[in-house]
């Protein structure tokens, strides 16, 4: 019996060491905010299990945009019907109600001090703060003049940009500090740097014409624009120690991967076996992109892994379309693929050997956007009914 009690004791110790949380850090999606969707501060990931979270709340409206992760336990989402919550497991720590029918529209963000920050239908941004309170609410834009990216927390501010063309930095304080105006429609999550410059796929919607990536600096003003003729951008930019990676079409059917330089000059540019829809970057700097294609007969996506110089080093054809950026973990990479209406899990090792695979055939309607919280589980917020859908470990005798 002691045996029993000591050996419950330990695992509960063990169990709260292994929490990890994100206490002083600003939380973007996309792994950052340089958006390389690398987890590899965090270990490995473990798909061997999936559980169904409810949320005990009077609002339990699903959700249209992915979650975020401040720990291994605690998470936010907003819902369709105006709500933010902030919740551990299924108990709700607080919620806060937008204004007038408004309800976010795009994936949030998180400042150092873990307040959030929510775009809304309403043109509005919210800031909600760590206790539930309303900081502000700053009109940014129109009423439902355009859709809107995912936000970016920059260290002095958070970037918004609408498919308008549309770009604001809004203060921590809710001030508008700049806008800027561009003819072409912003293209994705903008990212940044360590020096909070910004970068912004730019896009004509037109395989004929130039699209173009624009570089910002911290207050607003052009650092660069570099164009590229006869090329339709499809990815946001990913940002590297040295280099900035887009996905590109050329002349209507030639999908190429761009490296560029810190100063807009062109370093590469890498043929890919499909067209680019997602681009990841290890902390080695290995650069590991999702194609997809879907035309007549099978759909099928292309998982390829380059050095940061642009060599290639390994690929791996999936049946299904990839529908996320791959999750870089210390030792493998996870994957979000849906066959007809079949979801799974794809683990590879780092090498592209295919090592496991998690059917989440009985989750609720996912948002196939997942968030990554420390302890490396993936997060899917649900499309009705209030849930989230946790994929990590299974659970021992008690809950981790």
């Amino acid at each position: 019996m002691k045996f029993l009690y000591y050996s419950i004791v330990l695992m509960m110790f063990t169990s709260c060491q292994n929490d990890q949380t994100l206490v002083g850090e600003r939380i973007n999606l996309y792994g950052g905010s340089s958006r390389t969707s690398s987890y590899e501060q965090f270990g490995n990931f473990i798909a061997s299990a999936s559980n169904n979270e409810k949320i005990n709340s009077s609002d339990s409206s699903g959700s249209m945009i992915p979650p975020l992760a401040i720990s291994s336990y605690q998470t936010v989402i907003a819902t369709v019907e105006g709500s933010i919550h902030q919740f551990t497991s299924a108990m709700v720590e607080w919620s806060a109600k937008l204004d007038d029918g408004a309800y976010v529209v795009a994936g949030m963000c998180l400042d150092d001090k873990h307040n959030v920050y929510a775009i809304a239908s309403d043109g509005c941004i919210y800031s909600i703060s760590t206790e539930g309170k309303r900081r502000f609410r700053t009109q940014v834009a129109p009423k439902e003049s355009a859709t809107f990216n995912d936000i970016l927390a920059s260290t002095d501010g958070i970037i918004i940009s609408s498919t308008s063309g549309l770009i604001s930095k809004i203060s921590i304080d809710g001030n508008i500090v700049w806008q800027y105006k561009t003819t072409l429609s912003p293209l994705g999550a903008p990212s940044s740097d360590p020096r909070n410059n910004i970068y912004i796929s730019l896009t004509h919607n037109d395989y004929t014409a130039n699209d173009s990536l624009l570089c910002l600096s911290p207050s607003g003003k052009i650092q660069w624009e570099i164009g590229f003729p006869t090329t339709r951008i499809l990815t946001a930019p990913i940002v590297g120690k040295d280099n900035i990676l887009v996905g590109v079409v050329i002349s209507g059917d030639i999908p190429i991967v761009h490296s560029i330089d810190f100063d807009g000059k062109l370093i590469w540019n890498k043929t890919l076996r499909a067209t680019p829809r997602a681009i990841s970057i290890a902390s080695d700097g290995s650069i590991i992109t999702v194609s997809y294609n879907s035309g007549i007969g099978i759909s099928q996506s292309v998982i390829e892994q380059f050095t940061s110089k642009g060599i290639s080093e390994w690929n791996i054809n999936f049946d299904s379309k990839i529908t996320s950026p791959a999750l870089i973990g210390k030792e493998n990479i996870a994957l979000i693929g849906v066959k007809s209406s079949a979801i799974g899990v794809y683990l590879l090792q780092r090498n592209g050997v295919l090592d496991s695979f998690l059917s989440l055939d009985t989750a609720p309607s996912l948002i196939l956007k997942p968030t990554v919280a420390p302890g490396m589980s993936i997060i899917f917020a649900v499309a009705e009914k209030g849930y989230i859908t946790r994929v990590g470990a299974k659970r021992g005798l008690l809950p981790i």
